[in-house]
């Protein structure tokens, strides 16, 4: 693969400029930029693992949970008490991007 600066020099400018238009779309789009890193770090990885394949196989997992129920509950509890957990705040109710201490916040 040829640099910009060699095409440039081998008088193909314009294989150069496509070149650094493919660069600039790749970097003024974030859904292009994160896959291009997650495929380098995934080569990376490999290489130095000595293993083959995708990090990650799935983007993310959506699951339906029943109205009402203790699965309800406990997933409700789990989102809730996340930024607890990670030490953020000390309550639930506390954290701005919760719905846990909305009832309160309202009866103010």
């Amino acid at each position: 693969m040829l640099s910009r600066c060699k095409l440039r020099r081998l008088g193909l400018d314009t294989l150069a400029q496509e070149k650094l238009e493919a660069i600039r779309k790749r970097c003024c789009d974030l859904s292009i930029y994160v896959k291009e890193v997650k495929q380098r770090f995934s080569r990376w990885f490999n290489k130095r693992r000595g293993r083959r394949g995708t990090l990650w196989m799935d983007r993310f997992k959506s699951v339906m949970v029943e109205c009402g129920g203790e699965a309800l509950r406990t997933m409700a509890a789990y989102i809730d008490l996340n930024p607890v957990l990670a030490k953020l705040i000390d309550d639930p109710k506390d954290y701005r991007w919760c719905g846990y201490g909305e009832g309160s916040r309202r009866a103010k």
